[in-house]
């Protein structure tokens, strides 16, 4: 249930960095699981966890990746490992995970700008992705902004499953690249939850009155439907 689900491969600002997502409904430990991109090779620290329907970005420099996102600012994460460069994000959920690990620091990452081929092991070593992407077409030009995948139900190996963030990038949060057929930015299957008629949904409303625009909440991957201005 483990995907690649981003690649900030050639960053305008906020570094480098990778971003896994667990479609499952269990947590998985991803202690020592090893990570390959190319021919260079990063095991992931011990106490490296993945909720439920939670994300895991995976980065060169945490503090360049906090100080770009605001919703990864510093002062929303905790050290969990102080010597094992693990940062968590807490907030409330309605599951029984009350931390879901967000960000784990790897100075040496490098994601090749000219493609490369990413693999992810477990700690069996068996493979449970592999994408390898590239700079050219027929995968989308994203000099600047991310490649997020449009859904994890998707053959990631496929370009035709990835676009380009249409915020730049949103690591940690819900991607932007889903299917959009109104262009307004916000994918069609989460303007539904707040009217059936997606036209009517506009990226500057905020029918909650949480004072979050739509287009915030969808970035920040909050509920528009409710007043969740405290998280």
């Amino acid at each position: 249930t483990v995907v690649i689900s981003e690649i900030m491969y050639d960053p305008g600002a906020g570094g480098e960095y990778l971003e896994l997502y667990n479609s499952g409904s269990n947590t998985v430990d991803l202690s020592w699981w090893l990570l390959k991109v190319g021919e260079e090779s990063y095991r992931l620290p011990h106490g490296t966890m993945l909720a439920p329907g939670s994300e895991l970005v995976i980065a060169d420099t945490f503090s360049t990746l906090t100080n770009t996102y605001a919703g990864l600012n510093s002062t929303n994460t905790l050290e969990s490992y102080p010597v094992m460069r693990i940062w968590d994000w807490p907030m409330a959920f309605l599951s029984a995970n009350e931390y879901r690990t967000r960000v784990v620091d790897i100075p040496s990452l490098t994601l090749p700008n000219d493609g490369a081929t990413i693999e992810i092991y477990d700690i069996c070593s068996n493979l449970v992705d592999v994408v390898t992407y590239s700079a050219v077409a027929p995968w989308p030009q994203t000099q600047g902004a991310a490649l997020e995948l449009v859904s994890a139900d998707l053959d990631n190996a496929q370009p035709s499953s990835w676009r380009r963030s249409f915020t730049g990038g949103t690591p940690a949060a819900l991607n932007t690249a889903g299917q959009d057929l109104d262009g307004d930015g916000l994918i069609d299957a989460w303007e539904i939850q707040i009217n059936a008629d997606i036209g009517q949904v506009a990226p500057d409303g905020d029918g909650d009155g949480d004072m979050l625009t739509n287009e915030r909440e969808y970035v920040f991957g909050t509920d528009p439907t409710v007043d969740d201005a405290g998280l």
